[in-house]
Order: C-alpha cells, then structure tokens, then sequence
C-alpha cells in the first residue's frame, strides 16, 4: 500500500507555520486548493460522524458551502467547473497567500465543518 499526500500539507510546510497563525484548523483539515480567475475554493474535511467534505468560496462577501460525501466527489466537481487545482510545493508561504485571496474568514471556516 502506498501513501500519497500530493495534494496536502506535508508535515514539514505545517511546520513552517507561525505560531499564532489564524489558518491552523485550516492547515489540518484541507484537502485542496483550486483557482479560477480570482475566485479560490478550497476543499477541508468536516467534524462529522460521516467523515464529509465542504468546498468553500466566497463571493461578493457571501461564503459559498457545497457538502460532498468524500474528497474524490468534491475534487472532481469542483474540476467540472472549470476550476483548476494547485499543485505540489503548497508551503505556508503560499498557503497563507491562497486562504488571503479567498478572503475566507477563520470564523467562517470553522462554522462550516461544524
């Protein structure tokens, strides 16, 4: 068996990360980022006995929540939509720069995993 994080935060990019960062429940729970033209989705796994996904976007100062049963659905709906993902060498740096431009909220986040 063999374990791919593509996709992920390697544990040593999660290490990157200030102390006082306000994406830390981000950073462990996402799956994955994905662009089109100015918008950012993001895909984190829920805290539900179902094990869920939620992608995440906001627009025009709306969060927009899509529940999936699993990250495979939500990855390829989110691709049918003509988003593209963001790939491999994912460090805070550019984490911190993708969750500034979808102008998310931690409060906003965690209100949809709940």
């Amino acid at each position: 068996m063999t374990l791919s994080l593509e996709g992920t935060m390697k544990l040593i990019d999660l290490l990157e990360a200030p102390a006082d960062t306000p994406w830390l429940e981000v950073l462990c729970r996402y799956y994955a980022f994905f662009v089109k033209e100015d918008s950012v989705r993001v895909i984190l796994f829920r805290y539900t006995e179902a094990h869920d996904v939620v992608a995440l976007e906001k627009h025009d100062g709306v969060v927009q929540a899509e529940v999936f049963k699993d990250a495979y659905t939500a990855f390829h709906a989110t691709i049918s939509h003509g988003y593209e993902r963001v790939g491999g060498g994912l460090n805070y740096e550019r984490f911190a720069e993708l969750m500034e431009r979808s102008k998310l909220t931690p409060e906003e986040i965690h209100a949809a995993l709940v």
